[in-house]
């Protein structure tokens, strides 16, 4: 009887999990040897706050100043403590602009690099240059990028 009673529970475990799997989200970074995350909890609500933003956003060519005010949103125009080397200049407005993305897109790779910023610095982690933001954001994005299905979707709420 205690043998099935606990056979019960592992089932019952078993299939609560199947059912509602636990969503991480975390993007767990190493930069050359030192790790970093930035969190579940964090990319989810700046991805739900990224697709809030979008239903109100025209479809047209973002300008140079209109891509610096997102930038500045996100506080990239800011000297973090670990990594004051990588805040933008406004030569990196250029490089932006040049990318001719969406204003979601700008918000989300915007985003991305605030978060792992902000990681980095709470780790102490330093990271070398833009390059390897870069990398280490599009990890962030990809996190991004699945949590905007599972919220389409309806998995997942950012409340």
């Amino acid at each position: 009887m205690k043998n099935h009673w606990l056979f019960s529970v592992v089932i019952l475990f078993v299939v609560h999990s199947m059912a509602y799997p636990q969503m991480d989200y975390t993007a767990n970074i190493n930069m050359d040897g030192e790790e970093f995350s930035v969190k579940s909890e964090q990319i989810v609500k700046k991805t739900g706050e990224i697709l809030a933003h979008n239903k109100k956003v025209k479809r047209a060519k973002l300008s140079k100043a209109k891509i610096k005010k997102i930038a500045k949103e996100y506080n990239l125009f800011e000297e973090t403590e670990t990594n004051p080397h990588l805040s933008f200049l406004d030569g990196d407005i250029s490089y932006w602009y040049e990318q001719e993305l969406s204003e979601k897109r700008y918000r989300l790779e915007f985003s991305a690099r605030m978060m792992v910023l902000q990681a980095s610095d709470e780790s102490a982690v330093i990271i070398e240059d833009q390059g390897k933001l870069s990398w280490a954001a599009q990890q962030v994005i990809a996190k991004m990028l699945k949590a905007q299905a599972d919220i389409k979707k309806k998995k997942l709420t950012t409340k």
